[in-house]
C-alpha cells in the first residue's frame, strides 16, 4: 500500500510540475502577442495609382482602414489580420481604387518581413495590371505612418 501511496504522489507531482510549466511558458519570440502591434508595409501599382507606397500600425483582430484621393474620388485599403497559423499571418484585406469602381478583396497569409507581391491582369490590350506587395514586421514603419498628422498651427 505504501508503494501504491508513492506512485499517487509521483504522478500527481508530474503532472503538477507539467501544468506549472506549460503555463509559465514564454510565447514563442516570432509571433506576435495580440497586444503587439507589428507594421504593414502597403505598395499598390494600378491603372488609378501610379504608385502609392504607405505604413500602418496595426495589431491582431483589430480593424483597419487607409483612405486617401480627394473630395471626388477616395481610394481605400481596409482589413483585419489574424492570429498566426504555422508561422503566417492570414489578412483579410479590401482595397476600392476609382473611387469605388474597382474592388478587391483577398487573404494572403504573411510570414513577418517577407514580401507577399501578386499582379492582377485587368486588360492586356490596354496594359492595365495592378500589383501589391505587402510587408509585415515587428519594426516600427520607417517612414511617416498613415496616421492622421496633427493640424499646423496657421496663426504663426
Amino acid at each position: 500500500m505504501n508503494l501504491q501511496k508513492c506512485f499517487r504522489i509521483i504522478i500527481c507531482t508530474l503532472t503538477l510540475m507539467l501544468v506549472i510549466c506549460c503555463a509559465t511558458s514564454t510565447p514563442s519570440t516570432a509571433a506576435a502577442t495580440s497586444d503587439e502591434t507589428l507594421s504593414l508595409t502597403v505598395t499598390i501599382k494600378s491603372r488609378h495609382i501610379d504608385y502609392f507606397e504607405f505604413c500602418v500600425p496595426i495589431r491582431v483582430e483589430e480593424p483597419f482602414q487607409i483612405v486617401w484621393g480627394n473630395d471626388k474620388v477616395k481610394d481605400s485599403f481596409s482589413g483585419v489580420l489574424h492570429a498566426p497559423k504555422e508561422g503566417k499571418y492570414p489578412l483579410r484585406i479590401n482595397i476600392s481604387e476609382g473611387g469605388g469602381s474597382c474592388r478587391e478583396m483577398t487573404e494572403p497569409s504573411l510570414s513577418l518581413d517577407q514580401p507577399e507581391e501578386w499582379t492582377n491582369v485587368v486588360s492586356s490590350a490596354f496594359q492595365h495590371y495592378d500589383s501589391r506587395k505587402l510587408i509585415l514586421s515587428k519594426a516600427r514603419c520607417q517612414q511617416p505612418s498613415a496616421e492622421p498628422a496633427p493640424a499646423a498651427d496657421s496663426r504663426k
